[in-house]
């Protein structure tokens, strides 16, 4: 079977999801520790389903992001994928969902202290008006 091909400069995650520990898996500390330093009650009170931290971060684990780059995050809900991309990597985010009113999600953009990092927009994003080339990386993350 031939081996996948890896674009060059991409890194490969060193995290593994084996079994570790006496319980027989690691611990979630373990396998997304950028994740859980957040503040696990405003976490729960902000999502939408999974906790949107952990699928984003295990995402960026095979992706290159540097600071700076321009990245679109479809179907964000709440924002919660938006703001770990901007706070965690740098990047200015897109934070761009249909069904959360962009207004909400400035304030939560607010609180973290990201308003010059994440735009929140209301917009279905399968027709939104910016060029094919503008976005460095597009992430979408439950949605």
């Amino acid at each position: 079977m031939p081996t996948p091909h890896r674009t060059p400069g991409r890194r490969r995650s060193t995290r593994s999801l084996s079994p570790r520990g006496t319980s027989g898996f690691s611990s979630a500390s373990q396998l997304f520790p950028l994740s859980h330093a957040y503040d696990a009650e405003r976490v729960l009170q902000n999502q939408m389903g999974l906790n949107a931290l952990w699928p984003t971060e295990w995402l960026c684990q095979e992706m290159v992001l540097r600071p700076g780059m321009r990245v679109l995050d479809r179907g964000c809900g709440k924002a919660l994928s938006s703001i770990f991309l901007a706070r965690e990597y740098g990047v200015q985010a897109w934070a761009t969902d249909l069904g959360i009113p962009a207004t909400d999600n400035l304030r939560r953009i607010g609180e973290a202290g990201l308003s010059d990092r994440v735009l929140p927009i209301h917009a279905d994003t399968r027709c939104l008006p910016y060029g094919e080339a503008f976005f460095d990386a597009t992430v979408c993350v439950d949605a």
